[in-house]
């Protein structure tokens, strides 16, 4: 009893060092946030996967698109235009609009008019920007307390997944010295929305900072909540239960609603928001139906995001939808844990049972451990639905990890045992074999007295010479087994390491696939309005030429008849005295060349989008860079006009002599557009 109870020992031994030692290596990485690219990835593959919801009723979505600006012949689209937008949407009675456009500065013609709109639109929401390049809200819904913040909060590779419902305003403080608490976009609408229904915000544990909204309740992510570190979850922030992409929403765009072809009572008590979907205002961020591991997919508009948030927060409240969670660091420490535990302890009973004649392909520990995979990732789809995140890569890392050093290890034991007994054999033999020297050495001595037992101890050494024969054969044969399973090892270990490495090295291609896509995409679409914009361009710049000649030989053929018939009829002299013929014939030339300056000025900014949006993304090209620097400086000027807060910003060139540059001039022109604009 005691020697089983001690063999048990040995062998468990095994169990008690893999499994803890395995969850402390995964709890180490995942604090690190080593897994968080492949979970963030993972949960974006539960959004896609699950059924589409039906198109959102509580919601309407204005575009303005970039058929709109086209129409409208610049950006930002002018106040008039904007004030007759709003006041087409309010004359539909919704319960709330959200302006998802910056309107800090005036954009003549119609600030006026707009100004009004703002002054009697209560239900209407402006934005201003309070983090990295801030931006002020419009002045007069400052003043009457409608404005939120349009903040978004993306992870640390560019997508969100995150919604900010409020945050604190540290360079705008209150009368206490505090920094004031400002309400995102989404939750300000929402809130406006739900009051028609009687639903407010009520407080159920302050200190937590846990509110109840109608039939859901909210609490705000915390230090190591579904991953996050506490640097990542300011503000008041939730976790984005998506309602879909842009086609879930009902959308019109502006000109259609300029225009009166909407229904009239498309609007009647929604939430509208108003936004941008045009490529050129680059408002768009990477969401879950962005991109997937197979595919890739378009930007999300800001306002769709908005919007999505807005529909999880009335829709929670209204009909009890569910919200999402994460586990908690001491939630994932454990759940690491049981997996490492359950693992090792499986894996350790399946090596160490009795062989079985039944054989399957790959072995039963191979097996079940897809099995038991399967059952993790089936299980985490589940739990998804049910409105909580639970970590899957971690769990199948520890379990992959545990399961592979214990197998490991037990066949190790194995082996080690077996050498043991082998040596102990051949120890064995040794002794016989000196056991047998002597006797022969007595045998000898007695030769001459004992001459028929030394014929027979003559047959004797015989056979045992033959037994030594044969058990040396026997070691030679466990001998070279033990090297072939050393071999079988060591080649295992190399093709898993080949395997890790092809991995990554498609990891790596699908990367610079979807962005050279992107890129490719994006400088097409910018050289073609280049291109477009320059055709009519040329024929106004060619014409132009042309009337200043035809004008100055008008002005001159008029000057003639002045000198040659100087007793003018009164009829004559009325009419020129009515056309003001002296200020036309000195203002008609000035006009003219200013259209002429108008018209470069507008050529310039078609060559340097041109420069700007090169499209070579499948080969490297030799460009001028201080040509992209100049482009993109004449495509940022609106930024660098004077206004209200601040006055013009100098620009100062110091261009060295460069040679030019062998590079993919459109990704480099976009590294100078995030620079410059930062």
């Amino acid at each position: 009893m005691g020697l089983s109870i001690k063999s048990w020992v040995g062998k468990s031994r095994t169990f008690f060092v893999i499994a803890p030692g395995a969850a402390i290596a995964v709890i180490l990485c995942n604090h690190l946030g080593v897994f968080n690219q492949l979970e963030w990835n993972f949960r974006d593959e539960l959004f896609r996967a699950r059924t589409p919801a039906p198109p959102e009723k509580t919601i309407v979505v204005v575009t303005i698109d970039e058929a709109d600006l086209k129409a409208v012949g610049d950006w930002p689209i002018p106040d008039q235009v904007l004030a007759d937008l709003l006041k087409k949407i309010r004359d539909q009675k919704p319960r709330a609009i959200g302006l998802d456009l910056y309107r800090d500065l005036p954009e003549e013609p119609g600030h006026a008019q707009l100004q009004e709109v703002f002054r009697t639109t209560p239900n209407l929401i402006g934005v201003e920007k309070i983090t990295g390049s801030r931006v002020a809200p419009p002045p007069v819904l400052q003043e009457l307390g409608q404005v939120a913040i349009a903040d978004l909060v993306p992870d640390a590779d560019r997508k969100v997944r995150r919604g900010l419902l409020s945050s604190e305003d540290t360079q705008d403080k209150d009368a206490q010295g505090k920094g004031k608490v400002k309400a995102g976009l989404a939750a300000q609408v929402a809130l406006k929305y739900l009051e028609a229904e009687g639903i407010s915000l009520k407080p159920v544990d302050a200190k937590q900072q846990k509110f109840q909204l109608g039939k859901s309740i909210f609490t705000p992510l915390k230090d190591r909540d579904a991953g996050y570190s506490k640097s990542d979850v300011g503000g008041y922030q939730i976790l984005m239960n998506w309602w879909g992409p842009q086609t879930a929403f009902p959308s019109v765009s502006m000109r259609d609603v300029l225009a009166g072809k909407v229904p009239p009572d498309l609007m009647r008590d929604r939430m509208v928001f108003i936004g941008s979907t045009a490529t050129s205002t680059n408002d768009f961020f990477e969401t879950p139906y962005s991109s997937s591991l197979f595919a890739a997919g378009s930007l999300t508009p800001g306002v769709v995001i908005h919007a999505n948030l807005a529909s999880q927060l009335v829709q929670g409240a209204i009909a009890g939808r569910t919200n999402l969670s994460g586990f908690s660091g001491k939630a994932q420490k454990l759940w690491i844990l049981l997996w490492s535990v359950l693992g090792t302890g499986g894996s350790w009973a399946l090596a160490n049972r009795k062989r079985s004649k039944r054989k399957i392909f790959g072995g039963w520990t191979f097996w079940l451990t897809v099995g038991t995979s399967g059952l993790i990732l089936s299980g985490a789809y589940g739990a998804f639905l049910g409105g909580l995140f639970v970590p899957v890569v971690p769990a199948l890392t520890v379990l992959i990890i545990s399961v592979s050093a214990t197998t490991n290890t037990v066949k190790q034991q194995k082996l080690e045992a077996a050498n043991r007994q082998l040596e102990s054999a051949n120890l064995q033999l040794e002794d016989t074999n000196g056991q047998l020297e002597s006797a022969n050495l007595q045998l000898a001595d007695t030769n001459g007295q004992l001459e028929s037992a030394n014929l027979q101890l003559a047959d004797t050494n015989q056979q045992l010479e033959s037994t030594n024969l044969k058990l040396t054969d026997t070691n030679n044969q466990l001998e070279s087994a033990n090297q072939q399973l050393a071999g079988y090892s060591k080649t295992l270990e190399v093709k898993t390491d080949e395997l890790s490495d092809s991995l990554k090295q498609l990891q790596e291609a699908q990367l610079q696939l979807v962005q050279s896509e992107k890129m490719s995409t994006l400088g097409q679409l910018v050289a073609g309005v280049a291109h477009e914009i320059n055709n009519p361009i040329g024929f106004i710049t060619n014409n132009l030429g042309c009337l200043e000649t035809y004008t100055q030989d008008l002005l001159e053929h008029v000057q003639l008849y002045q000198e040659q018939y100087p007793a003018l009829t009164g009829a004559i002299t009325d009419h020129a005295e009515e056309i003001d013929l002296e200020f036309l014939q000195e203002d008609l030339p000035k006009m003219i060349t200013s259209m002429q300056t108008g018209v470069y000025r507008i050529k310039e900014i078609s060559t340097s989008l041109r420069t700007f949006s090169r499209s070579d993304q499948q080969s490297k090209v030799t460009c001028n860079l201080h040509e992209g620097i100049d482009s993109t400086l004449l495509i940022l000027g609106h930024r660098i006009k004077a206004n209200e807060k601040r006055p013009k910003i100098p620009i100062v060139k110091e261009y060295a002599e460069l040679p030019p540059v062998n590079c993919y001039p459109g990704q480099l022109n976009q590294v100078f557009m995030n620079i410059l604009a930062n």
